[in-house]
């Protein structure tokens, strides 16, 4: 799930300046990942008691004190959802221009989310093999993609992704070269 439109030569020009980092958030800590010379390093992997009155609080510093000892403070990052934080369906793709995807699907699943509509960011993927009847369609509350964007931003980094779970394989690999074997 795309947080803007970022121009994409902009971004590949600073992944060569500052390679990029992912942080996996988990529930009971986070791992932080970066795409370096075509490999993905560990960076760290942090465990914090998630049954702590302060966990949130000892999560950012945490995080910050991760960033800031390990260089990373204004690198571009990348972050992933719970899966319970979005709902991801199989639907009919909508017979209308690809510009006008995301409206159609708006009412399409207005009925089917459990939040009202208008709080979704919504994306959609092609299913395989389907060609184009049917696609996968993501929506979640525009306020947990907000809270990522923050929470990324507070510990110094420059949010440029906000992806889900499902997904999060697929989006990694783009970030690494192509082998010239396949």
């Amino acid at each position: 799930m795309k947080l803007w439109d970022a121009d994409l030569r902009d971004i590949v020009r600073r992944w060569r300046k500052r390679p990029p980092v992912v942080l996996e958030l988990r529930r009971d800590g986070y791992c932080l990942v970066r795409v370096h010379h075509g490999e993905a390093e560990l960076i760290l992997a942090e465990d914090i008691d998630p049954l702590s009155s302060r966990y949130r609080e000892l999560l950012l510093e945490s995080l910050r004190h991760s960033v800031q000892s390990h260089g990373l403070a204004g690198s571009l990052a990348a972050t992933y959802l719970f899966r319970e934080d979005y709902n991801l369906q199989v639907v009919d793709a909508p017979k209308v221009p690809a510009a006008e995807m995301l409206a159609a699907l708006r009412w399409q699943l207005a009925d089917l989310l459990d939040f009202p509509v208008q709080e979704a960011v919504l994306d959609a993927i092609p299913v395989p093999d389907t060609e184009g009847r049917q696609i996968f369609a993501v929506a979640v509350r525009a306020s947990v993609v907000q809270e990522r964007i923050d929470l990324l931003r507070g510990v110094g980094l420059q949010p440029f992704y906000v992806g889900i779970i499902d997904l999060a394989l697929r989006d990694l690999c783009w970030l690494l070269p192509e082998e010239a074997g396949g």
